[in-house]
């Protein structure tokens, strides 16, 4: 993969661009860490052409990637000898050029690199932290940058959005070959907001250890006579090295060897390790992937196939006619003629060669090893996997993990990335093709490349990819063309990298290339043009309201409905979960009647579909292209959706007056909803991850793990550390790697959750405690006592809203967090924003009747986090924000750094006096909070209480705002407010998180026992009992039994309790034993077939 371009400047051609005067470089001011904050500087080298450009330009990064920039100047950004892509672009786009230099690099050096660098030195050469680099440039770059004295250095201490070459305002657009390919795919699924379009070429997208595929281009290139020689002679040699004798081995060496130096002698060729020796027969591939077999391997076959032209070659190779003694002095006699080891242009560059080691050590493998189960294979077996960790363990005895984590860079999807506005190009026979979409290796997904121009922002539909394979050719081979060769650029032995022979293949994707940015520049902005039409969806209750969130104005509605319409939702119960997709046309809503409904809130307003859930759910959301819903429950499944129900499809009961499959048979959908992956504990929520390749689920027995997606029954990981129950799930947008989880447990904590190992802890229940002004109770009678059926008349109240704002940009990463395990909130607001959130709750319920709840001696004290949130306060840090179920304040404390413990007293409080039911972060940092304000604490605020409120940063510290004149915030506290009577305030059930997630409560507090018991009891065996399958029978007797169990364990609790007697207490039980045994099957226990 590296870059091997050590030619020396010559004349430039003509139309070629003019060149930056006295080629001065440009240094940017970057940060050692952006994500923990560990101090220092260093300075990050890059260059600039803005020959062409003009106001409005896009601008076109070249990425130098694993090697120093300064010799790709010339041919890259100054076109001498050839015309480059990225200079063609800028000229057609009237665009500005930058040749951008990796940390780690050239001049570009946070430390100095050679084998005393520390592990600690080491630990900033990263995947992300690189990928940052360019998001952190790109934020702060100007043209004034680029006119100042030579070898100045940026001020990169401020970003400016209104700079006209933010890439808010101008379309930034990525090229790069080989590493630089992959960085550039990387970015476009990470920070599209940053990343507009991006050419990569030839890019190896999937990390993998074990590369055993590298050669298998250049053996199915090679001739027939040539791969059978080679085959043969690879297979004497590792033989006679691992089975000869000293003296055989010893003798063989000395060939090899000899074969590249004829200085070397017997002894020196005795000690020499069997890797080495055997290394030889791989030096006719030196430059394969550059110039591929006619130009580089050709030649070599040619000699050794005619015995250096003294005889004819044979079609079946010398093996096999003349005997392997003399195959293998043929094979050797070719590496001299042909003398690979003199060829020029193969520098060694120490801090490039380093650098990169410690890159696919430490995260991408690439282990280029030989298959001795290959029986074609023409790659020593001496090259295996164990010696090049050795190798590795050697070079960085520290700070290496023990095998490289591919998953840093898989995470972004690998062979599955699906990004849009990426075209992906790559060469027939180019080693690097196995590990990227075009491959077509037996363990890839077998992706078609598609030469039809996606529309704008939308990815190709998997396992297609916008992309073209030329072909022939091999590595890079389209990013520039000489328009004059001579031979420096056409004899491979004073090989220039990215100097094809071939002009077609840069034509050709160029062509393609500019045939995108035509169909994709004119989409760039449109959000940002339409930020007056920002939208919010605020719930309250049954209903819910679109808003402007600049003019607070109220663009749709449910109240304004039907009388039949509302009559429906009043029925369904409040709203418990809710998601508007990125787009902000489909919002989706789920309540207490299990029901999936698809609404329209672009132009028209309308409810499109109506679906059946098999359990209550505990989210939902969309995935990023807004065409499937998603959906986790109480039984712990996941389930997904078509955003537009088939037709077609067939009910699981299609019998009318059946009883429900679904609510007896496990993972049965009433909607036919695709089974996603399934826990054996309630699901409390869960994530996408940004490239959603990947799903987070948490449960109710302190579970958090990370599957495929849609693959779920692919486990990829657990992250295993909560002693209790886990509540909230957050992926920062600033460290994509990292999860942050919470729960019941006392602390915090972070996960890198790729690998699943815990990096840091945030101790937070003694900054919490005193702030919790709600506790769940000891023990209560049944949960449906008390309904408040008989207070239909009673003075109505008001009904607060709740609602988020949702950011466009922020790609899977928190959908509509609604109703978790709790299933109390009412609400949620989404705007089509990047990263603006604001989420607004129920007011607080009235328990029995219309008097507001207290706490008494017998409550205890339950701590549920809520909500997890971050902020990057850029000079200031970044922050964790959290809430917590019945307290009265927000929560936030500085990211932690990997391995550091944050003591309680880190954690700061923005208190609020009432109950925080709900809260968000919108793109600026401000955080939405909604309260419960008909709740009563023993230290209430004087004075009246607003529902919604607005916290703003001050440095480092959330306080309230002292503004209260924004639109929504107005619109929210007023005009989202309905009506509710106390029935319909109880029904929210705001804190019923404190009895329903901790363990060992009473049944009637346990969702999971409680939903499905009540689903037992509803089921008759005698009556409909004969729509039901054996099967079906078996698992309803149990839940019965189970059921008469709990009643009886019940029984004789309340009998404890209430000081009934025992007589009593047994005829309660019998009654209950009895009931159970009449409605069981007469036959006895219940065959369970297989059908």
């Amino acid at each position: 993969m590296r870059f091997l371009e050590h030619l020396p400047p010559v004349a430039r051609d003509a139309g070629a661009a003019e060149a930056l005067p006295e080629n001065n470089a440009l240094f940017f001011e970057m940060p050692l860490d952006h994500f923990g904050g560990a101090p220092g500087t260093f300075k990050n080298r890059y260059w600039v052409n803005d020959t062409y450009y003009k106001p409005g330009g896009p601008v076109f990064l070249f990425d130098s990637g694993e090697q120093n920039a300064e010799p790709l100047l010339s041919y890259y950004l100054q076109e001498y000898h050839g015309l480059s892509a990225t200079m063609r672009l800028a000229k057609r786009y009237e665009g500005i050029a930058i040749l951008w230099e990796h940390r780690y690099y050239g001049d570009s050096l946070p430390f100095p690199v050679n084998e005393n660098t520390t592990a600690e030195q080491w630990q900033f050469l990263t995947t992300d932290q690189a990928l940052e680099d360019v998001v952190y440039f790109a934020n702060r770059f100007s043209l004034s940058h680029v006119r100042g004295p030579e070898n100045s250095i940026v001020d990169s201490n401020a970003t400016d959005s209104s700079n006209s070459l933010h890439p808010s305002n101008t379309p930034w657009i990525w090229l790069g070959g080989s590493y630089p390919g992959v960085r550039g795919a990387l970015l476009r699924v990470r920070n599209p907001e940053t990343i507009f379009a991006v050419w990569a070429s030839s890019a190896p997208v999937h990390a993998q250890v074990d590369m055993v595929a590298y050669y298998k281009a250049a053996e199915r290139s090679l001739t027939r006579n040539c791969s059978a020689d080679w085959v043969a002679v690879t297979r004497f040699v590792d033989d006679t090295l691992q089975n000869g004798t000293v003296e055989e081995a010893a003798d063989l060496k000395y060939k090899l060897l000899r074969a590249r130096s004829d200085t070397i002698t017997k002894g020196q060729a005795a000690n020499a390790s069997d890797v080495s020796a055997a290394g030889v027969l791989m030096d006719p591939l030196s430059f394969y992937q550059y110039y591929g077999f006619d130009a580089s391997v050709l030649p070599f076959c040619n000699v050794l196939e005619s015995r250096n032209s003294t005889i004819t070659p044979f079609e079946t190779g010398l093996a096999s006619n003349l005997g392997i003694d003399v195959a293998l002095d043929a094979f050797l006699a070719a590496i001299e003629v042909v003398n690979y080891d003199a060829i020029p242009g193969d520098a060694d560059d120490p801090v490039q060669d380093r650098s990169w080691m410690r890159q696919y050590c430490s995260e991408y493998g690439f282990y280029q090893r030989g298959d001795p189960n290959n029986p074609v294979s023409i790659e020593t077996s001496f090259r295996s996997l164990e010696r090049f960790q050795e190798q590795c363990n050697s070079a960085f005895p520290q700070g290496l993990p023990p095998s490289p984590a591919v998953g840093n860079v898989n995470k972004y999807g690998g062979w599955n990335m699906t990004p849009s506005n990426v075209l992906f190009t790559n060469g027939e026979f180019d080693p690097w093709r196995t590990m990227g979409l075009a491959s077509i290796e037996s363990n890839s997904p077998m992706r078609t490349p598609s030469v039809a121009v996606p529309r704008c922002n939308v990815a190709p539909e998997f396992p297609s990819f916008f992309g073209l394979t030329h072909a022939n050719m091999v590595h890079v081979s389209d990013l520039r063309v000489l328009l004059t060769p001579d031979a420096n650029h056409t004899d491979f032995k004073t090989v220039g990298f990215y100097s094809p022979v071939s002009q077609e293949p840069f034509y050709s994707g160029l062509g393609l290339f500019e045939l995108a940015l035509d169909e994709w520049l004119p989409c760039f902005g449109q959000d940002a043009k339409s930020m007056n039409q920002e939208k919010a969806l605020a719930i309250t209750g049954q209903h819910f309201h679109v808003l402007n969130t600049h003019t607070g104005e109220i663009i749709h509605t449910t109240t304004n409905l039907g009388d039949e319409a509302r009559e429906k939702l009043n029925k369904s119960g409040p709203i418990r979960c809710a998601a508007v997709d990125s787009t902000f046309t489909h919002v989706i809503t789920t309540g207490d009647d299990k029901k999936l409904k698809v609404w329209q809130v672009a132009d028209e307003f309308k409810l499109l579909s109506e679906r059946e859930l098999p359990k209550k759910p505990t989210e939902i959301g969309f995935t990023r292209d807004g065409q499937t819903i998603v959906v986790s429950d109480k039984f712990g499944d996941v389930f997904s959706y078509p955003l537009h129900p088939d037709p077609a499809a067939t009910p699981s009961t299609s019998n009318a007056g059946a009883p429900k499959r679904g609510s007896l048979t496990a993972h049965e959908n009433p909607s036919n909803g695709t089974l996603i992956l399934g826990h054996a504990s309630m699901l409390t929520t869960y994530l996408l991850t940004s490239d959603e390749q990947h799903i987070i689920t948490s449960d109710r027995d302190e579970h958090i793990r990370i599957s495929w997606f849609p693959k779920g029954y692919v486990i990829e990981r657990y992250c295993l550390g909560h002693e209790k129950f886990v509540s909230a799930l957050h992926i920062p947008s600033f460290n994509p790697s990292v999860l942050v989880s919470g729960g019941g447990d006392p602390m915090l904590k972070v996960w890198d959750w790729m690998s699943g190992k815990l990096l840091s802890e945030v101790s937070v229940l003694e900054a919490v405690e005193p702030h919790i002004k709600v506790k769940a109770p000891k023990w209560r009678r049944g949960w449906n006592d008390g309904d408040g059926d008989g207070e239909e008349g009673s003075a109505e109240s008001k009904s607060k809203g709740k609602g988020r704002r949702r950011g466009k940009g922020k790609k899977g990463g928190e959908q509509a967090r609604e109703g978790s395990a709790d299933a109390a909130q009412a609400g949620e607001a989404e705007t089509a924003t990047e990263n603006a959130d604001v989420q607004m709750a129920e007011a607080g319920s009235q328990e029995t009747s219309g008097k507001p709840p207290t706490n008494t001696d017998e409550d205890r004290l339950v701590f549920v986090v809520h909500r997890i949130q971050s902020v990057d306060r850029k000079e200031s840090g970044h922050f964790i924000i959290f809430s917590a179920v019945g307290a009265t304040a927000i929560f936030y404390a500085p990211f932690p750094k990997d391995g550091e413990k944050l003591p309680a007293s880190s954690v700061r409080s923005a208190e609020l006096g009432k109950p925080v039911v709900g809260f968000t972060v919108d793109r600026e940092g401000n955080v939405w909070t909604f309260l419960d304000t008909e709740r009563n604490t023993t230290d209430d605020a004087s004075g009246s209480v607003q529902p919604v409120q607005l916290l703003s940063w001050q440095d480092a510290t959330l306080s309230l705002s002292s503004s209260n004149k924004h639109p929504l915030l107005a619109a929210l506290n007023s005009q989202c407010l309905v009506s509710a009577t106390p029935a319909e305030l109880k029904a929210l059930d705001l804190y019923g998180a404190l009895s329903s997630l901790p363990k060992n409560v009473d049944p009637e507090h346990d969702p999971l026992v409680r939903d499905t018991l009540s689903e037992a009891a509803a089921v008759s065996i005698d009556g409909d009992g004969k729509q039901l399958t054996q099967r079906e029978l078996g698992r309803l007797k149990k839940k019965k039994a189970l059921l008469a169990k709990i009643q009886e364990q019940e029984q004789q609790k309340r009998s404890s309790r209430e000081g009934t007697g025992e007589a009593e207490a047994e005829r309660e039980i019998k009654r209950a034993r009895s009931e159970s045994e009449a409605e069981a099957p007469a036959t006895g226990d219940v065959e369970m077939d297989a059908s």
